[in-house]
């Protein structure tokens, strides 16, 4: 999906095709994927002095990346720093359970529906200069709580922390600058769901159940069979007694 000037795409961790996208009636982007497949946020964009920040369904992703040069390809996922490399690691589609199976749960296409949002704020001021720690969030932890919670039903797609990662070795600096977050200038969201969130979404159209196929097959028209016409009474022959190849054939009366 494009808004403005940002490009944000979630892509195939393996492959890095990116998920078919469909829009809503109401302009709103959603991806349709698939559970247990992994993936990456992808961001292209050519807005500077920002700092960006990601959450998936609510749940910070555990970094706030500042973006001083244009910005290709770039890959997001859970963030954490260790040694001296920085990684990144998929997330994961996996459907959700209900907790609590109630009849009409699934009464929206809300409740069966994922979101990933990506926050923009303006950078400010370089605000000091620390030594580099090892960092590793719970993005994890979060994930997987967040998903325990979730009472969508069967149908429901959430993320958790997938296996698939993405290893970038460090500079040699061992200062960390920190530059100060400004306001808030935009928030981009992109939803994601299975083909059937979609349906439930009215996005795409619901595939003929079997009793609806059952009444086409019975509206279809019959073939029209060619009655047999009548014979008029005039038409109607008389019994004939056959008397040929009897023994005993009855006696013939002659009335002369």
């Amino acid at each position: 999906m494009i808004v403005g000037g940002y490009r944000l795409e979630l892509v195939d961790a393996t492959t890095k095709q990116p998920f078919q996208e469909h829009l809503s009636a109401t302009g709103q982007c959603y991806a349709e994927v698939e559970p247990d497949a992994e993936y990456f946020i992808r961001l292209n964009t050519k807005t500077t002095n920002i700092k960006v920040k990601f959450k998936v369904d609510g749940v910070d992703l555990g970094c706030k990346t500042r973006v001083t040069k244009p910005i290709q390809d770039k890959l997001f996922g859970s963030w954490e720093r260790k040694s001296e490399m920085s990684q990144m690691t998929a997330l994961r589609f996996k459907l959700a359970r209900l907790a609590k199976p109630e009849e009409g749960m699934l009464g929206g296409g809300h409740e069966v529906t994922g979101r990933v949002e990506m926050e923009v704020y303006k950078l400010g001021p370089v605000k000091d200069m620390k030594e580099k720690k090892e960092c590793k969030p719970d993005t994890s932890t979060a994930l997987e709580q967040s998903f325990q919670t979730k009472t969508g039903g069967k149908k429901c797609i959430m993320s958790t922390q997938g296996t698939t990662t993405l290893v970038t070795k460090r500079k040699a600096s061992k200062k960390s600058v920190r530059y100060a977050t400004g306001p808030l200038l935009q928030t981009v969201t992109l939803h994601y769901c299975t083909a059937a969130g979609l349906v439930l979404n009215k996005i795409l159209s619901a595939p003929p159940r079997e009793d609806e196929e059952a009444e086409m097959k019975l509206e279809r028209p019959r073939k029209r069979v060619k009655p047999e016409k009548k014979s008029k009474s005039g038409d109607v022959k008389p019994d004939v007694l056959d008397l040929t190849n009897r023994k005993n054939p009855p006696e013939t009366i002659d009335l002369t």
